[in-house]
């Protein structure tokens, strides 16, 4: 979970960088020469896209920079299933090499101790 953290992070430098970039280029439009004469064959089109696209690239790397570091901290449920068994719940949870079942108040209390 943390090398999630640290890719998104990565992701989220290169798209602030990608905005930087495009932010300049729609604020000091690149002159090309075509035939002589020097125009800006890009108009705002493509540094607006590069823009909106940094813009969604920084929202999904904050969002899996925030579900990695929840999953840190609170741990993943990956192996937790729940069964049912003679009309009461009966909670399976898998940890490590271990293996135990717990009853509904039994898990409650190890979620809410008291």
């Amino acid at each position: 979970m943390f090398l999630l953290i640290v890719f998104a992070a990565v992701g989220e430098v290169g798209a602030l960088y990608s905005f930087s970039v495009a932010a300049a280029g729609l604020g000091n439009e690149p002159l090309c020469k075509v035939n002589d004469t020097w125009t800006t064959p890009f108009k705002n089109r493509l540094f607006t896209t590069l823009t909106a696209t940094s813009c969604l690239q920084v929202l999904l790397c904050t969002i899996q920079m925030t579900n990695g570091l929840f999953g840190c901290v609170c741990g993943t449920c990956k192996n937790k299933e729940v069964k049912t068994k003679k009309s009461h719940v009966i909670f399976h949870v898998v940890r490590r090499s271990e293996s135990r079942h717990f009853s509904l108040s039994q898990t409650l209390l190890l979620l809410f101790p008291v």
